[in-house]
């Protein structure tokens, strides 16, 4: 039986965000998703490729938008309340999403930011919230999701304004078991293309937290 829960991946141009998508959509499905969304990030995917997967939604971006916009996206696509962001090179380690879940109903349905413990190639462990996780729609509805203020690194600039203004809002799933396989890899966004950006990034992040107010409707949802 499926799980209640959708998963995103972006899928860029670059031939590596490519060729480890077979493998990433694998994990998902031996996870037991409900529902699997891929976000054509100007991707061209192969039109036989995708008709062997035609149980993925596919969605095409009609210009780059880039993991935030495209996340964003397809956290609005998805039939689930519950949508887990991953990365077209990574993948799900056995039990991830049943653990979310579980999470999830543990917290009774309380939207949220839900962190699973990632595990590098080399080894390492990392607890510390980041994109791998699964988030809510009403957690978006709450906060508006990724902001493109946060210039290469959503996941950071959103988690430090929760950490402000709704803290009770992040939760660690199963502290120290890894459920989410990062590949380390020469073609990796962070360490490629914005390691020399890293001071501006964290100056973006505490003025979008400092500056940032609750949206109108947020209070409405309590």
């Amino acid at each position: 039986m499926a799980l209640p829960i959708s998963v995103v991946i972006p899928v860029g141009p670059n031939p590596e965000y490519i060729q480890w998508l077979d493998e990433c959509i694998r994990s998902i499905l031996d996870n037991e998703a409900d529902e699997i969304i891929v976000i054509e990030d100007m991707a061209f995917l192969d039109l036989r490729w995708k008709n062997n997967h035609s149980y993925i939604q596919f969605y095409e971006n009609d210009w780059l938008l880039g993991c935030a916009d495209s996340w964003n996206r397809g956290v609005a696509l998805a039939q689930n309340n519950l949508v887990f962001l991953m990365g077209s090179d990574d993948y799900l380690l056995p039990g991830c999403l049943e653990a979310v879940v579980n999470g999830y109903e543990i917290n009774e349905g309380k939207d949220a930011w839900y962190n699973v413990t990632c595990q590098y190639e080399n080894g390492d462990l990392q607890d510390s919230p980041n994109n791998a996780a699964a988030v809510t729609r009403g957690l978006w509805k709450l906060t508006g999701g990724f902001e493109p203020a946060a210039f290469a690194a959503p996941d950071a600039h959103l988690l430090s304004i929760m950490m402000i203004h709704f803290p009770d809002r992040i939760i660690q799933v199963e502290k120290g078991t890894p459920y989410y396989f990062v590949r380390q890899h020469p073609y990796q966004d962070t360490p490629r293309q914005f390691g020399r950006f890293f001071t501006p990034v964290h100056q973006i992040r505490d003025i979008g937290t400092r500056t940032w107010t609750k949206p109108e409707w947020t209070t409405e949802i309590g």
